[in-house]
């Protein structure tokens, strides 16, 4: 990275109150606001739009709102975000509570997400980044629903507002906020997409008596390349405490952002200031591998997909590979689905071939052996493996073939996150994470090229469970001798199904995992008969 330093300084919340409006504005002519995010269902919404429209150099976004007033859409059709009775949003505790236990709804949200952005759009002001009132788009059962829309209405800019913890080390609510965003983003299923900037700054400054000198301080302490920081300017009236609490604080913020000596500092000439739109017109789009091309006649990837009784979930996974499939590139080839059938008494095989995929039969009922055959009938120079009860993200190929295009890496995985949320799930969930980030080892779609799966034997087919741990373990000794790595890729994480905590109990099925797991260590034969209760007979 260069010594170069860009700034956007955005003032959130614009639309919140006239007199928000007017102080973010007032920070605008003073050459202290670059960018502001524009709420769109509040009162104060037309004349935020009558000043954006006399102040054009400045960047408007759309603050997604989930927490105050009215929504866009009517209240009747999001019954998960809305009070009933009252037919406005959740208070902020409500809705963290219901999204931590998995009752927010996606398609509620993509509803909402879309009205607001299509209201925004209505106004003719150009739109230059996204993000959300109290940072509510990074919650679970939130943050997906609204990358997509993101995705597919073309807004290149979302931001996560990650402050790096040294900077907020000694102002501890700060720190606590920047902890929690961290975790509830972890929850979601975050890095799904690239950050919008390389630092965000702003949460050390929140509600501070010495908001000047702390201001002059951070822009002294700024890193190389482009920032994002935070502010709330404002003056205070009596429409502000309707929707939030955060009311003098803002006028001390207006006056510290427009003090002489924050404009003297910010008028040295070693910041360059700017907006999202333009830092969108400078997004490089990833270059293409110049390794695309597979051998004449044969696939690069070759997914293997072991299956028993899986007709409810392949059809969603073949959907995803196919999206995936159409990001990688033109060539329709470059990909097969294997699907390993493993003796299924429904129609899986049938779906699988009416898909377009192969389909090879493997009648021992041990996981290992499963994956083994579909490898054995591939074909292509990759191999992948992903459970029937995921999704694969969209990015999944074009992510696996950088990493393996460095020469640095032997194998990998993509990591997973939880299709639903529930208290149990959640326990689970981190603790698989933190394992995850303490051993290296991770699971989704597990890669590698087919002479590393040769030269580590496939999958050990003495396991009954297990088996990913002792794969993992194995391309981890092959890498170290090569001098290569396994990895856990970022932004490309596959959704897998919480179906074994629908069967068995949001906490039954970890207090199973955990009777294996003891079992097994005491080398009890009972493990044997609680594995094929749990793995190999749930769907029989």
């Amino acid at each position: 990275m260069t010594g170069r330093r860009r700034l956007i300084i955005n003032a959130d919340d614009f639309g919140l109150s006239e007199g928000v409006n007017r102080g973010i504005v007032e920070a605008h002519q003073a050459g202290c606001v670059t960018s502001t995010s524009l709420l769109v269902n509040l009162p104060a919404f037309p004349d935020a739009v009558l000043r954006a429209g006399r102040a054009p150099q400045l960047g408007v976004g759309l603050h997604f709102n989930l927490t105050a007033g009215p929504p866009v859409s009517p209240a009747a059709a999001l019954p998960s975000l809305c009070d009933g009775e009252t037919g406005r949003f959740h208070p902020m505790r409500r809705l963290v509570a219901r999204a931590l236990t998995g009752r927010i709804a996606a398609a509620q949200v993509i509803t909402e997400c879309e009205a607001q952005l299509d209201r925004f759009r209505a106004t003719g002001v150009p739109l230059t980044h996204l993000d959300s009132h109290r940072h509510v788009h990074l919650l679970p059962g939130v943050w997906e629903p609204v990358v997509e829309v993101a995705k597919r209405m073309r807004i290149p800019l979302v931001r996560v507002p990650f402050d790096r913890l040294r900077h907020v080390a000694r102002t501890p609510s700060a720190f606590a906020e920047q902890t929690l965003l961290r975790v509830s983003y972890r929850l979601a299923g975050g890095n799904g997409i690239p950050r919008a900037v390389d630092h965000f700054r702003g949460s050390e400054l929140f509600a501070h008596h010495d908001y000047r000198d702390r201001l002059l301080a951070l822009l002294d302490d700024l890193d190389p390349g482009v920032t994002e920081l935070m502010v709330h300017p404002g003056y205070p009236d009596a429409e502000i405490a309707k929707w939030d609490s955060y009311i003098r604080e803002r006028e001390r913020e207006l006056a510290g952002l427009t003090d002489a000596a924050v404009r003297a500092r910010l008028g040295t000439g070693d910041i360059e200031l700017a907006h999202f739109g333009a830092l969108a017109r400078t997004v490089p789009r990833p270059p293409s591998s110049p390794c695309r091309r597979a051998a004449a006649g044969r696939p690069r990837f070759s997914l293997v997909v072991p299956a028993f009784n899986e007709a409810a979930y392949l059809p969603r996974l073949l959907d995803s590979v196919t999206t995936a499939r159409a990001a990688y590139g033109p060539e329709p080839d470059a990909v097969e689905v294997i699907v390993a059938n493993n003796m299924s008494t429904d129609h899986t095989s049938l779906i699988a071939g009416a898909r377009g995929c192969r389909v090879v039969t493997e009648c021992r009922r041990v996981i290992s052996a499963v994956r083994n055959t579909g490898a054995g009938a591939a074909r292509g120079d990759i191999l992948l493996f992903v459970d029937a009860d995921s999704q694969i993200h969209a990015d999944t190929f074009n992510a696996i073939e950088r990493a393996l295009d460095t020469g640095a890496v032997v194998g990998g995985a993509t990591g997973v996150r939880m299709d639903r949320w529930g208290a149990g799930i959640a326990v689970s969930f981190t603790l698989q994470a933190l394992w995850a980030r303490l051993t290296g080892w991770d699971t989704g779609v597990v890669f590698c090229r087919r002479e590393a799966f040769e030269a580590v034997g496939g999958w050990d087919e003495k396991l009954m469970f297990g088996e990913d741990l002792a794969f993992h373990q194995a391309l981890r000794r092959l890498g170290r001798r090569r001098g290569q790595r396994f990895v856990r890729l970022r932004g490309a994480k596959t959704v897998t199904s919480a179906r074994k905590f629908e069967q068995f109990g949001q906490w039954g099925w970890p207090i199973a995992n955990l009777g294996v797991l003891w079992l097994a260590a005491i080398r009890s034969p009972r493990a044997n008969k609680l594995i094929e209760r749990y793995w190999y007979k749930s769907r029989a």
